[in-house]
């Protein structure tokens, strides 16, 4: 559907905090497909009705990211994460050949004649690159066609050019025993192009409709200059290197590591989610930890990271309470339990209150014993393997009635 959709991707960044370890990224797995855009009146008055100009903001990446309320990572209403969102909303990667936008005229819409209605300029031409980029491999879009509507919003009109843009037709309904006329005199600059064109009476644009004059050559070359230079601006990683078939998005930093899909307990299901999340393998400081404000100044002292202490040969750390307050920046380890406690083990992780922490040797993984095999993981012995409920789920299968005895 590459030829009437606009392909586009999504990256939101969070500074992150203490509780959630740090800086985090989120980007969609699969772009976005959107085959028609529409035009609204907040677009008319930043603008100024230059559909020209917000087609240029449209498709550039050259934009500051849009802070943002706040970051993603919230679970039940409950934000886990204190940290500063800035979003690169809608980056697009590809343009279709056909490329068709909706004008949003509210007033059409409740039938209000006292709001003024929103007339676009709409270029003969668009070019979605440099002048000279988009000669050399056609890379420019021709205005052919536009749609009328009456301004009760239930009649609507068909304008186009012909191939060479010298002829220009009407096609209205049933008039004229349904086939399309010749407008005597009309060209693409009195009739379909520009801002004050001719309309029937008591007629508005709709509809605009630009056709890519280089086809699926240009429509390719657009996509490899496009994705190399998020490549290069946002660390953005692409599947296929042409439109052959809808290409997939990772995000690819040397400092920042994917997170497993049940890792991501904010998400209501996560095995199924359209985004994927990266953190940063650089952990907040002690001192970041203690400041960030991502907890009350009474709760500071929670925030002091733990000693995990030794380990026998099962992974289990012996911790006793008075050695859980200790603080060794190097003795970083991650918390991922069943009962839902996720996080940076140094701040989840109560040994007073939880027993001893285990290791899974197939995730690496820490989690707590008592919560492990409905607590039966405690039998294991000193020198046995060890794989969490997450990695083996077969504890969950209802045994039979000979196992049970």
């Amino acid at each position: 559907m590459s030829a009437f959709e606009v392909l586009l991707v999504a990256l939101h960044s969070c500074s992150g905090s203490s509780n959630i370890g740090g800086p985090h990224v989120e980007i969609l797995h699969n772009p976005n497909r959107r085959r028609i855009y529409q035009i609204t009146s907040r677009d008319h008055e930043k603008f100024n009705g230059s559909f020209k100009h917000y087609f240029e903001d449209f498709i550039s990446i050259k934009g500051d990211p849009v802070a943002a309320t706040s970051c993603w990572c919230v679970k039940d209403g409950i934000p886990l994460c204190s940290g500063k969102r800035m979003d690169n909303q809608s980056l697009v990667i590809s343009l279709p050949l056909l490329y068709s936008v909706e004008v949003g005229n509210e007033r059409i819409a409740c039938q209000d004649l006292t709001q003024d209605l929103q007339i676009w300029d709409f270029p003969p031409t668009l070019t979605p690159d440099s002048d000279l980029l988009a000669a050399s491999h056609r890379l420019i879009y021709d205005l052919v066609g536009v749609a009328l509507t009456n301004l009760g919003g239930n009649h609507f009109v068909a304008r186009y050019a012909s191939i060479d843009q010298q002829t220009i037709y009407t096609y209205n309904d049933m008039a004229h025993k349904g086939y399309p006329v010749k407008e005597l005199g009309a060209r693409l600059s009195t009739h379909i192009s520009g801002k004050n064109i001719h309309l029937p009476e008591d007629f508005v644009v709709y509809q605009a409709f630009y056709l890519l004059r280089g086809g699926t050559k240009a429509q390719d070359k657009f996509f490899k200059l496009r994705t190399s230079a998020l490549a290069h601006k946002f660390s953005l990683h692409f599947s296929t290197s042409n439109l052959d078939k809808l290409c997939s998005v990772t995000y690819q930093s040397n400092d920042f590591i994917k997170l497993e899909s049940r890792q991501c307990t904010w998400l209501f299901n996560p095995f199924k989610s359209t985004t994927l999340e990266y953190v940063s393998q650089k952990p907040p400081s002690t001192y970041d930890m203690v400041t960030d404000g991502s907890l009350d100044p009474e709760s500071e002292e929670e925030m002091v990271p733990m000693n995990p202490g030794p380990q026998d040969n099962l992974g289990r750390i012996s911790v006793t309470p008075s050695e859980s307050k200790s603080s060794l920046p190097d003795s970083l380890f991650g918390l991922d339990c069943r009962c839902g406690i996720v996080g940076d083990g140094n701040i989840h992780y109560q040994a007073d209150q939880h027993g001893e922490a285990i290791q899974c040797d197939e995730c690496k993984n820490w989690s707590h014993i008592a919560c492990q095999r409905d607590g039966r993981a405690s039998n294991l012995a000193r020198n046995s393997a060890f794989i969490c409920d997450f990695c083996d789920p077969r504890h969950m299968i209802p045994l039979r009635v000979s196992e049970r005895k």
